[in-house]
C-alpha cells in the first residue's frame, strides 16, 4: 500500500485476483496516485460490517475499480450468484454514505449470452444464460442506482475472456499447455464456440484512460473474435508444432456474438491493443521459463 494524502486514491477491489493484481502493480508505478488494494482476506465484501471499514478510506477525491467476483470458473449456482449481488449490495451501501469521485465495475459481455440476429451494441438487451451473467447484469443495476442517487462517476466495462501471463483456466492458456507437452486439445461442442480475449495489459490501458479522463457509461469491450478452433490454429502456428484435436459432444449452444463497438472507439481512440499473436507468445515465453 502507498500512502501519500497529496495524491488522488485508487482502490482496487480484488487486487489479488488475476486482473486485480495487474491493475494494482501498473497502477502502483503511477506517481499521481495514492494507491490501496483489498482482497476477500483483508476485507470480506460479503460482510456489511467489514464493508464499512472501506468509509476510512474513500474519499470525495477516490476512484473504486471493482474487480472482485467469484468468477464463474469456480461454478455456476445460486449460491455464487447471491454472494456476487451481496458484494455489489455492500459496496453500493458504503458508497451512499460516503460519497466518491468514479465507480469503475468490471462487468462481463456474458449479460448479452450466447446468440443474437443482430449487432450487440451497449443498448442492446440483456439475456444471461448462466447464474455468474444474471450476477453481472444485477450488480450493474444495483450500482448504476446507487451511483446515479448520489451522482457518483461510473463506468462499467464489459469485456470478453481477460487473458495474460499468469492465466490458467482460460483456453488459450489450456490449448498451448497441451500443445507444448505433446498433448490432444479437447474442444466441447463443434469448435464454433467464439471467444473474445482481450489482454490484461489492454484492460489496464482502458482503465487508465476512464480515469485520467473521467470517461463515464458503458463499454463493450471486444477487438479480437475467433472460434476455438481458430484459436487452435493460431496455437499451433505459434508453437510451430501441431496435437491432436478431440472433438466431444456438449449440449450448451455455442456462443455467437457479433459487436458494433463505435462507441468504445469514440471514447477509447488511443488504446493500441496487444495483437493476439504477441499475446500467445508471452505464454509460451512463460512455458519456457517454466522448463529452464
Amino acid at each position: 500500500m502507498k500512502s501519500d494524502r497529496r495524491r488522488r486514491k485508487i482502490v482496487i477491489l480484488g487486487h489479488t485476483g488475476f486482473l486485480g493484481r495487474c491493475l494494482y502493480e501498473n497502477f502502483g508505478k503511477e506517481t499521481e496516485y495514492e494507491v490501496y488494494g483489498f482482497s476477500s482476506a483483508q476485507i470480506d465484501l460479503l460482510s456489511p460490517v467489514r464493508c464499512r471499514l472501506l468509509a476510512d478510506i474513500f474519499d470525495s477525491q477516490t476512484t473504486v475499480i471493482m474487480a472482485a467476483a467469484i468468477i464463474r470458473h469456480k461454478g455456476d449456482s445460486l449460491e455464487f450468484l447471491k454472494r456476487n449481488l451481496e458484494m455489489a449490495i455492500n459496496i453500493a451501501n458504503v458508497i451512499s454514505s460516503t460519497k466518491i469521485n468514479h465507480l469503475i465495475f468490471l462487468s462481463s459481455i456474458a449479460v448479452y449470452g450466447n446468440d443474437t440476429a443482430g449487432l450487440i451494441c451497449e443498448e442492446s438487451s440483456f439475456a444471461p444464460d448462466n447464474f455468474y451473467a444474471v450476477s453481472k447484469a444485477c450488480s450493474e443495476m444495483i450500482l448504476r442506482k446507487s451511483c446515479a442517487k448520489e451522482r457518483i462517476k461510473f463506468t462499467i466495462l464489459r469485456p470478453g475472456k481477460i487473458y495474460g501471463g499468469g492465466d490458467t483456466t482460460s483456453p488459450i492458456f489450456k490449448f498451448i499447455d497441451h500443445v507444448v507437452n505433446g498433448r490432444i486439445i479437447d474442444i466441447n461442442g463443434d469448435g464454433s464456440h467464439k471467444l473474445y480475449p482481450i489482454h490484461k495489459s489492454d484492460m489496464f490501458q482502458i482503465i487508465r484512460l476512464a480515469i485520467l479522463g473521467s470517461i463515464t457509461g458503458d463499454y463493450n469491450i471486444v477487438h479480437h473474435e475467433l472460434s476455438l478452433s481458430e484459436l487452435a490454429e493460431m496455437v499451433f502456428r505459434v508453437c510451430g508444432k501441431r496435437t491432436r484435436i478431440r472433438f466431444a459432444v456438449s449440449l450448451k449452444l455455442p456462443v455467437k456474438l457479433r459487436f458494433n463497438i463505435a462507441k468504445f472507439r469514440n471514447n477509447f481512440a488511443t488504446v493500441r491493443f496487444l495483437s493476439l499473436e504477441d499475446g500467445l507468445k508471452e505464454y509460451l515465453n512463460q512455458t519456457d521459463k517454466k522448463e529452464e
